[in-house]
């Protein structure tokens, strides 16, 4: 069995529009699954969701799984990657015979899939008196994460120049109890 939960749904923190490839696709990596719709962002380690064995199988530069795909792939305990005649593919199956169905992928470097590590750990903590949050995305987060049980929202800020212009705000979530984290934006 190589998929450990089917309770990580990141299909769920897509685009639900097509808008570009970067917010309909899970980006995989041997270490995180990124994803994104704009307004939510969730990473999480991919040992929380594979086995070590499938983990290691992942290119190097990563796989591109189409949010349609990732629903489907979560419902079968058995995943293997392929790679033939340039195209990537994942084989699912329930057993261990032949595999029930083939999903095509794309490779992690077939689009620009934005950089987030770089908006994860912010400047400074912001202290505000009030803060207005949008408890949908919160839900949509914990849908597509299993992060059901107790999260942690913490409202950050960058800002390299004093201007008020300049700060980008957002609220750091981490799922108590795993390596779970994200971002969502916050009402302000």
């Amino acid at each position: 069995m190589n998929i450990l939960t089917n309770k990580i749904k990141l299909h769920l923190a897509t685009s639900p529009k097509e808008v570009n490839n970067a917010l309909s696709h899970i980006h995989m990596t041997k270490e995180v699954c990124r994803v994104t719709d704009t307004y939510i962002l969730a990473i999480v380690p991919t040992k929380e969701i594979f086995s070590n064995d499938f983990t290691q199988t992942i290119p190097d530069d990563g796989l591109l799984i189409p949010s349609s795909v990732w629903k489907e792939l979560i419902k079968y305990k058995n995943i293997s990657y392929q790679f033939t005649n340039e195209k990537h593919f994942f084989d699912l199956s329930e057993g261990k015979n032949a595999p029930d169905i083939r999903l095509e992928v794309k490779a992690g470097n077939s689009i620009n899939y934005p950089n987030f590590d770089q908006f994860i750990n912010a400047d400074r903590i912001i202290q505000r008196t009030n803060i207005s949050i949008n408890p949908k995305l919160l839900k949509r987060f914990c849908d597509a994460t299993g992060g059901e049980e107790r999260i942690k929202l913490t409202f950050m800020a960058n800002n390299k120049n004093t201007s008020r212009d300049d700060i980008y705000y957002r609220m750091k979530i981490e799922v108590f109890g795993s390596d779970i984290i994200g971002l969502a934006m916050p009402v302000i």
